[in-house]
Order: C-alpha cells, then sequence, then structure tokens
C-alpha cells in the first residue's frame, strides 16, 4: 500500500525517500507535510520588498522544507556560487508539522506561512514574534561584523523581520537548442557598477534576449526588464570602429572567432575576461 504513497510523493514533488523525515511511512509524509506545504518546492521571487525584491528557494534537505534567501556574492567575487541564508523551516514532531522561523536571535515558532494557488501562485510568510528580531542597532557588533561578512542585506533583513513577505513563484523559461549560440536561459548575476551585484532572469524568444530583475534598486527595480537584445539580424561592425569582423563563408555554420575588446572607459575589480567573442547582440539598456 505504501508504495502508491510513495509514488505519489515521486511524482507529485520529487520526493522518494522518508530518510532523515520523522514519519513512519510515505502515505504520514504525504498527509502530514506534501499535501499542504509541498507547493513551495522551487524558486520565487519576493514582490513585497519593492523595488528591492529578492530570490528565494525553498528545498528538501535532510529531512525538512527549509526557505533560503539567495544572495549574490561581492562584486569581486562574481563567480562564487550564490549566497544562502536560512529563514524558515518546515518540519515534522511528534506526527504533527512544525513550522519554525530560522531568522533572529534563535529559533522559534513561524506563526503565518500562507500558500495561494492560483493563475500565478504567491505564498506569503511573516514572524510576528519581534523579540526574536532585534533591529540592527540593537545587535552588538561582533554579531553585524559577521552578518556583513556573509554579506546578508541589512535592509532585508529588517523586512524579512518586520513585515508580511510575499512572494511569486519565478517563471521559469523555455529551453534553447543546445546547437544554438545563444546563452542558456535562467538566473544569472552581475555587477550593476554603484547598485553592486543583482540577479537577472534571462529569457530568449525567437528574436528577443530579455533580461529581467529579480534584485532591483530605486532606477531599475525588480520585476522590471533591464535590457533587450535584438537577435533577428547579424550585427556587423563598421571601420569607424576598428573593429575586425570576418563574414561567415557560404554553407558554413560556423561563426568566426573574433577579438574580445573591453569598451573604453570601463573600470571594474573583475578581471576575469574571454579573449574571443563568437557572437554579438545589439543590446539596449532600459
Amino acid at each position: 500500500m505504501d508504495d502508491t504513497w510513495q509514488y505519489c510523493c515521486r511524482k507529485d514533488y520529487g520526493i522518494d525517500s522518508i530518510d532523515k523525515w520523522a514519519v513512519d511511512s510515505f502515505m504520514e509524509l504525504y498527509k502530514t507535510v506534501l499535501f499542504k506545504f509541498g507547493h513551495l518546492i522551487g524558486k520565487w521571487s519576493i514582490v513585497s520588498m519593492y523595488p528591492y525584491g529578492g530570490l528565494l528557494s525553498v528545498e528538501v534537505d535532510q529531512g525538512r522544507f527549509v526557505c533560503y534567501q539567495c544572495h549574490a556574492p561581492i562584486d569581486n567575487c562574481i563567480t562564487n556560487p550564490f549566497i544562502k541564508k536560512e529563514l524558515f523551516e518546515v518540519i515534522v514532531e511528534n506526527k504533527k508539522c512544525v513550522r519554525n522561523c530560522l531568522s533572529g536571535t534563535s529559533v522559534h515558532p513561524l506563526e503565518k506561512l500562507i500558500y495561494l494557488d492560483g493563475q500565478l501562485p504567491r505564498f506569503s510568510f511573516e514572524c510576528v514574534q519581534r523579540t526574536y528580531h532585534p533591529k540592527f542597532s540593537e545587535v552588538n557588533s561582533e554579531e553585524y561584523q559577521q552578518s556583513d561578512e556573509e554579506e546578508s542585506s541589512v535592509f532585508d533583513q529588517e523586512q524579512i523581520s518586520e513585515k508580511n513577505v510575499e512572494c511569486e513563484r519565478l517563471q521559469w523559461p523555455d529551453p534553447v537548442s543546445t546547437e544554438s549560440l545563444m546563452p542558456t536561459p535562467g538566473l544569472y548575476k552581475g555587477t550593476y557598477g554603484s547598485h553592486g551585484v543583482e540577479i537577472i532572469m534571462v529569457h530568449i524568444s525567437s528574436d528577443q534576449i530579455i533580461g529581467t530583475k529579480i534584485t532591483g534598486d530605486p532606477n531599475i527595480p525588480a520585476t522590471k526588464i533591464t535590457f533587450k537584445a535584438n537577435i533577428s539580424q547579424v550585427v556587423t561592425h563598421s571601420e569607424i570602429n576598428e573593429l575586425y569582423s570576418s563574414p561567415l563563408e557560404e554553407n558554413q555554420n560556423e561563426v568566426a572567432v573574433t577579438e574580445f575588446r573591453l569598451p573604453d572607459g570601463y573600470d571594474s575589480e573583475y578581471d576575469a575576461f574571454p579573449n574571443e567573442v563568437r557572437t554579438r547582440y545589439n543590446v539596449n539598456t532600459v
């Protein structure tokens, strides 16, 4: 009988083991946890912290659901993985589903966690126990130093600890052909000058590459388009720019390789640039 429940756990939520979960069967896992909170698994954008936004990831980890807030690394470490900070967890204790807030001075119950299944799924959460979330002005310098080294945003943490946080499921872009010279659609991180490193969702259609901000700033808020690239026409370089460009030979699919050059006046601590480029796009920033 439990084989049927195991199939349902795998089919509906991608879970095929009850190892580390405090349950005795797949049926108990499904009824106690997955039916209520299994739809939270995945990537979410914060829509209530305008204009700054944010990225959340709800994952299955060691017998629990855990919600991570994902930060981009600092400017000169742009190739490093996302920095993940735990916000809340959903676990099983004494045959009951328990929700804990992991942000603040200690683990404590998370009383408000609501999932709304609509045309565009959303969920919201709020920790109403303020005593566990002191103002950053009340935190001692050692704790502040640690949070600063972890690249936790002071603004983000105060927003999350003091307000109802509303999140919207990310609409993941369709993949492109593996033979295409197009970049892979999905999440990217990159420097935005004085605004620091931000997270962009890249979508590709038949004639455009579109970048939408997941994290933002007052200049270009989260959820807004930050750039568009026209890929419907071949870009050629004029002699005025003194850029060498080799035309495609007839009946050949391979694109000629040209030298990669940085724009004049470009300044950045990041120095791992390519030496060659196979394709170029006409990008219009918004």
